[in-house]
């Protein structure tokens, strides 16, 4: 193989692996972002049942 082929694919096996690596990133946020979504809601849900009249 070339030098010139080599480096090329290289490049593109980078990017492939950036790409991977940018897309796990955004997964773990999404995964976290719904967590807090639902430790909110679970928090806003608690906080109903304790000012509600029955207390």
């Amino acid at each position: 193989m070339k030098k010139k082929e080599q480096e090329q694919l290289n490049t593109l096996f980078q990017a492939r692996k950036d790409q991977n690596n940018w897309q796990t990133q955004e997964e773990l946020q999404k995964q976290a972002l719904h967590r807090l979504d639902a430790r909110v809601q679970f928090l806003k849900n608690t906080q109903k049942k304790n000012n509600s009249p029955e207390n």
